[in-house]
């Protein structure tokens, strides 16, 4: 992290000692948000966006800080106004229908996924994404399909294996889904959420000693 204290340092002074350093505000914002310092991260990338309107990419870190920051409804905000600016910044709107979801605005980030993959048809994350919403609004078979598209995008993206075992507990196939979070695991050995999913589908398929190991594993 010392490099990045260094850095933040620098990038203050310069901004300090031109209030209209549009790039020095910019690497100052991007650069506390690496330090996970959010607040400071929005204060930089707010005046960065004040002194360059039209720039969408500092619109859609200050979105990105603003997130973090647990702003969730003036982040939305953000990345309408970078997507104003740039229709095709995907992650903003990738990031826009999660916030739509994460509110249970199903028929609003099932709008903005499709639109994200009419932009971008081979971001994996897309199809992923809105397998997730589709499996939100009961319709399992089209998850499904968009998860497979997505896992077949990203053969080795833990995240979007995941996802798709979670499609496949909903359906009910849980040996399908243990097997998606077994393999989503060896490719994530650290991640807690996946550990949890696997553990949930094995209780939930009378695989008990298998089960509770799983739990286990997660405190050891």
């Amino acid at each position: 992290l010392g490099h990045l204290v260094q850095a933040a340092r620098a990038f203050r002074l310069a901004a300090d000692a031109d209030v209209r350093d549009v790039e020095a505000r910019f690497a100052l914002g991007t650069t506390r948000m690496a330090l996970g310092e959010y607040g400071q991260a929005v204060a930089a990338l707010q005046t960065a966006a004040e002194l360059a309107p039209d720039r969408s990419d500092i619109r859609g870190h200050l979105g990105l800080a603003l997130l973090a920051s647990g702003d969730a409804a003036a982040a939305a905000r953000a990345f309408s106004v970078t997507l104003a600016l740039d229709p095709d910044f995907v992650e903003a709107r990738l990031q826009l229908g999660l916030i739509q979801q994460r509110r249970r605005a199903f028929a609003a980030a099932h709008i903005t996924f499709m639109t994200a993959i009419e932009r971008a048809p081979k971001n994996a994350r897309a199809h992923a994404y809105l397998g997730n919403v589709l499996r939100d609004m009961g319709r399992f078979v089209d998850a499904q399909r968009e998860l497979a598209l997505a896992r077949g995008l990203a053969p080795d993206d833990a995240e979007v294996i995941g996802n798709e075992g979670l499609a496949w507990q909903h359906a009910g196939e849980l040996d399908r889904a243990i097997d998606c979070y077994t393999h989503a695991i060896e490719l994530a050995p650290d991640s807690e959420p996946l550990r949890s999913s696997l553990a949930q589908a094995l209780l939930l398929a009378g695989r008990f000693d298998e089960g509770w190991a799983a739990f286990e594993h997660r405190f050891m």
